[in-house]
């Protein structure tokens, strides 16, 4: 009893009760029903999607409004109407300037078309008795050399030169000259041989005619010295040439070969120095006979070097 009041007492007494509340288990389950998920809309898109439409704006009336054209309007209206007859105007000079120029076109064309025919007559029409020997064979691959032109045209006859053309530098110029013993074959030549491709270019084959004057024309030589020009040198020549062609000349001093300063090779020509005039005029007469690869020496007395 002693201990059940003593017990009483001090819960009693106790600052703060001890006092068991109640737990509650709250379980979640989805809801079957998902709810509408609501998008926020702005104010803009809110206006112009709202169903809901003030009575001025629903408001239709049937009257018909008859608006006239502003002055903007006007003038636009009539600088595009300016502008139609322009055009349809415009596109007549074209073809009236397109039909010029198609019509001067085909008489430039029929115009060097008889040309070319003409020209083409004279030259077919030509007996052997006025033409040469001498073919002028044009429009040469630029590797063609006098060889390979001998090789083609030796068939119609007996060849008795080839020449090609050649710059300064030596490089082919693209037209070369053969000439035949006889007019016959140059004759019998030319027809088979003119228009015909050789080395994937079409040659042009026609007689070789000297312009009036040209048999009168000769050089006028210098007075006498004691050195001599050489010219017409084949670019070909070494040194051993050189002193093969000066062998059996005497009382020469020096023999001095004009160089490109630029390029390094051969001009074409050279000067010789001797001890005296008549030594030079010795060798002026035996170089003037002198042929080297093909091509005959010009010989002269020179007056532009003075040695002393």
């Amino acid at each position: 009893m002693f201990l059940l009041r003593r017990a009483a007492l001090r819960a009693a007494s106790a600052p703060v009760p001890f006092v068991t509340r109640p737990r509650t288990f709250a379980t979640f389950a989805p809801s079957v029903v998902r709810p509408r998920q609501q998008w926020s809309a702005s104010t803009i898109q809110k206006r112009f999607a709202s169903d809901e439409a003030r009575p001025s704006e629903a408001t239709v009336t049937d009257e018909t409004v008859t608006e006239s054209p502003s002055q903007s309007e006007q003038e636009t209206s009539a600088e595009y109407g300016s502008t139609q007859e322009p055009t349809s105007a415009d596109s007549q000079d074209q073809s009236t300037v397109g039909s010029a120029m198609s019509s001067a076109a085909e008489t430039t064309q029929n115009a060097l078309s008889a040309a070319a025919q003409s020209a083409s007559n004279a030259f077919s029409n030509a007996s052997p008795e006025e033409s040469s020997t001498t073919l002028y064979i044009g429009n040469l691959f630029y590797e063609v050399k006098e060889d390979s032109l001998r090789q083609e045209f030796q068939r119609f006859g007996t060849i008795a030169k080839t020449t090609v053309a050649r710059d300064p530098s030596g490089l082919s110029r693209g037209f070369g000259y053969v000439e035949f013993e006889s007019p016959e074959a140059a004759e019998n030549a030319r027809q088979t041989m003119n228009q015909r491709v050789f080395e994937g270019r079409r040659m042009s084959v026609q007689f070789h005619r000297r312009r009036e004057g040209a048999a009168e024309r000769t050089f006028k030589s210098n007075p006498p010295s004691k050195t001599l020009f050489i010219g017409n040198l084949s670019f070909e020549m070494s040194d051993k040439d050189l002193n093969d062609l000066f062998r059996d000349i005497r009382n020469v001093l020096d023999v001095r070969v004009a160089i490109d300063r630029r390029t390094g090779a051969p001009r074409g020509f050279a000067h010789a120095d001797f001890i005296d005039e008549t030594s030079a005029t010795k060798a002026k007469e035996v170089l003037e006979n002198k042929e080297v690869y093909g091509r005959k020496l010009r010989i002269d007395y020179s007056t532009s070097v003075v040695r002393r």
